[in-house]
């Protein structure tokens, strides 16, 4: 029970992040709806493939996220040295 649980958590944080992407009405049936119903085995396809999605670009914005931190601290120092 507790996997099921976790799967669907999974994939209600995947459609919320792809619905940021597209706010258009078929999207979301697409999504939301259409996703219930595939077949199982695709499905599970799908549901995985959405979910290495979702982990590439929460690795993207952990690696922006550094890089603007990186940058923030240069800026900041730079700021120091003038007297600023």
């Amino acid at each position: 029970m507790m996997e099921l649980k976790g799967r669907r958590w999974i994939l209600i944080m995947i459609r919320k992040g792809v619905l940021h992407l597209f706010d258009t009405g078929l999207e979301e049936f697409v999504i939301n709806q259409g996703l219930d119903m595939i077949g199982a085995a695709k499905k599970r396809e799908l549901e995985e493939r959405w979910k290495k999605l979702q982990i590439a670009r929460l690795q993207l914005f952990v690696e922006r996220t550094n890089l603007i931190k990186e940058q923030t601290e240069l800026v900041l120092e730079a700021m120091k040295s003038f007297g600023h």
